[in-house]
């Protein structure tokens, strides 16, 4: 059973910012477990694409899940085009106390340099049988080389 949802179209109007950093935080989504999260692009130079997300619980869970897809800039079509995906979970199971949180920070290479790019994160906590689900999305940025 999903308590909590919320989620973007992939083709939903994103800004390009001249900054090197974008960032969504969702603080206080309240639900049955969910606390909140963030999902970050960075241009931490070198053509590499940083990347930091979290998910926070206010009660534990058995698991978390985080999806992570990552968008580039088509010029000639003028729309945003998926060019990667990961997908990272944690599990109670595997942890000495009890689950609450699940937070990532690395650098993605191999893509194109001197392109926009942003990304979206999708973050489900599971608990049982049920679940609940937010996403995330920043706006784009130049990541340079």
């Amino acid at each position: 059973e999903q308590k909590v949802g919320y989620s973007y179209n992939p083709n939903d109007e994103t800004l390009f910012l001249p900054s090197k950093i974008s960032r969504e935080i969702f603080e206080d989504v309240r639900g049955t477990w969910l606390s909140s999260g963030m999902l970050e692009i960075s241009n931490p130079g070198g053509g590499e694409i940083g990347v930091y997300m979290v998910t926070q619980c206010h009660q534990p869970v058995d698991e978390i899940v985080m999806s992570l897809f990552v968008d580039q800039w088509n010029e000639e079509k003028e729309e945003w085009q998926q060019v990667d995906y990961k997908q990272f979970s944690l599990s109670a199971e595997d942890l000495d106390e009890p689950l609450t949180d699940l937070t990532l920070s690395f650098n993605l290479t191999g893509h194109e340099k001197n392109q926009w790019y942003r990304l979206r994160g999708f973050h489900v906590v599971c608990k049982g049988d049920d679940s609940e689900m937010f996403s995330t999305r920043t706006d784009g940025i130049k990541i340079t080389s």
